[in-house]
């Protein structure tokens, strides 16, 4: 289940952030790649909690705003 998901695109790339919650406690899920190929990137962070996990998101989400990504899907908890 996600709790928090976004996807931001540029012309040929995306970068997705979920944040979501498994069996070990709080985990973040980045992707990144080339749109149209299966090829990408994925890195899992583990946040001490929700609310550091929020932190890290809103970084995230500054990161892509200063690199030319455009937020495209936004998602809240269910």
């Amino acid at each position: 289940m996600d709790w928090l998901k976004h996807r931001w695109e540029k012309e040929h790339r995306y970068y997705e952030a979920h944040l979501t919650h498994d069996l070990f406690g709080w985990v973040i899920l980045r992707s990144w790649g080339r749109k149209g190929t299966r090829r990408g990137r994925t890195m899992r962070v583990r946040p001490e909690s929700y609310e550091k996990g929020m932190e890290m998101l809103e970084a995230v989400k500054k990161r892509r705003k200063s690199r030319g990504y455009e937020l495209v899907t936004q998602s809240t908890p269910i």
